[in-house]
């Protein structure tokens, strides 16, 4: 065997296959369900759900193969991309039908491109390098202080949008990995007692109209008696009960086959899932989405230093967050945000990004043991 070849199997088995199995089977199934909720009106989400599983795979093999070293290093140059991009949201930014977020930018071939999932990942590296960086000032208000400032920035260039989903993945985001990373209880005391004291500003001056009454008709149902700002989850949960255990078969969803949940392939397709898989097929999903959790924190414990495990951190921050909010969504816990089901959701952007966010922690994984691809080629 050449060296090339041999430098491609050591990698290989390196590699979690575990890891790119399950988030590849759950990619498989949501397009399934995707196909499912949307064949009788078009095969277009699911053609271009596949498009991005495709790219997003191809991705994740390739930034696994870079030393993460090196990754942080370009944080001067995908940074002012993604920053870019989001800028240009504000002067060309695209809606979809169903919310007032101008946080797309529409591509040639009807495409849509969220740049704020890219900057979710640009965000994870340089904060995981910043914290490497610092080091021990970790511990002083100095360092914290900091660090609130370097997250400030994209949490403010998203609150530009309206995009409130994305906006707490973020907050999330930088608060596990700064827990993690080993700041003070103290100050996320501190920060939990800001956020408290701010609540009743930002309920006055900040929300709009339809974000209190969607927020309120949650939490008091009777508020809103003819299911003007609840619609959406109360379909979403007859849809789900409506499957049983087993569900009423793929194709055969009387609900999601009438499209009678608005974004069911989307924000909602737990609703499309339960109605034609059951409550198995929720509990399979769950289930796959809980492994892909265990095996991105398995990758920060076996970190070689503080920037790769911040990165799996981060990540796992992104995947906890969102599937706590999207299940969360459809059972009326949390209000309509407008956050998608990693893996499993339509759309060609976040099924990318959450590809490569693979690639991101792979890349710590496989480097555990200073294990670096292209050198072993290359000798």
């Amino acid at each position: 065997m050449s060296k090339t070849g041999r430098g491609i199997s050591e990698f290989v088995k390196k590699m979690d296959i575990a890891l790119i199995l399950l988030c590849v089977g759950l990619s498989a199934f949501g397009v399934a369900v995707i196909f499912s909720a949307t064949h009788n009106s078009s095969n277009r989400h699911a053609i271009v759900q596949c498009l991005g599983i495709g790219i997003g795979v191809i991705a994740m093999i390739f930034i696994s193969l870079i030393d993460y070293e090196a990754l942080l290093k370009l944080w001067k140059v995908f940074v002012p991309v993604c920053v870019l991009l989001m800028v240009l949201t504000y002067i060309w930014g695209y809606a979809p039908a169903g919310t007032d977020n101008k946080a797309w930018l529409q591509l040639p071939g009807g495409l849509l491109l969220q740049p704020s999932e890219l900057l979710k990942l640009a965000f994870i590296y340089t904060l995981s390098l910043h914290i490497q960086i610092i080091g021990e000032k970790i511990k002083t208000a100095k360092g914290v202080l900091g660090l609130v400032v370097h997250a400030a920035i994209p949490i403010g260039l998203v609150l530009l949008q309206r995009d409130w989903g994305s906006m707490i993945i973020f907050v999330f985001i930088f608060l596990l990995i700064t827990f993690s990373a080993g700041v003070q209880l103290r100050y996320f005391a501190m920060a939990f007692g800001a956020a408290t004291v701010s609540i009743p500003l930002l309920w006055a001056y900040v929300l709009k109209t339809y974000q209190k009454k969607r927020i309120l008709a949650v939490y008091f149902p009777e508020l809103d008696p003819d299911y003007d700002y609840i619609y959406q989850q109360v379909m979403g949960k007859l849809s789900i009960g409506s499957g049983g255990f087993f569900g009423t078969g793929w194709l055969n969803g009387p609900r999601t086959q009438a499209s009678l949940v608005p974004e069911q392939r989307n924000d909602f397709i737990i609703a499309a899932l339960g109605e034609e898989f059951g409550f198995l097929g929720c509990l399979i999903v769950m289930i796959i989405l809980f492994a892909i959790l265990m095996r991105i924190l398995n990758a920060a414990k076996t970190s070689r230093d503080i920037a790769g495990k911040c990165i799996c951190v981060g990540v796992f921050a992104i995947v906890l967050t969102q599937t706590i909010i999207n299940v969360g969504m459809t059972l009326s816990l949390v209000p309509v945000i407008g956050v998608t089901l990693p893996f499993f959701s339509s759309g060609g952007t976040s099924v990318m990004v959450s590809f490569i966010s693979m690639g991101m922690v792979l890349g710590v994984y496989n480097r555990r043991e200073r294990y670096v691809f292209f050198d072993k080629v290359i000798r």
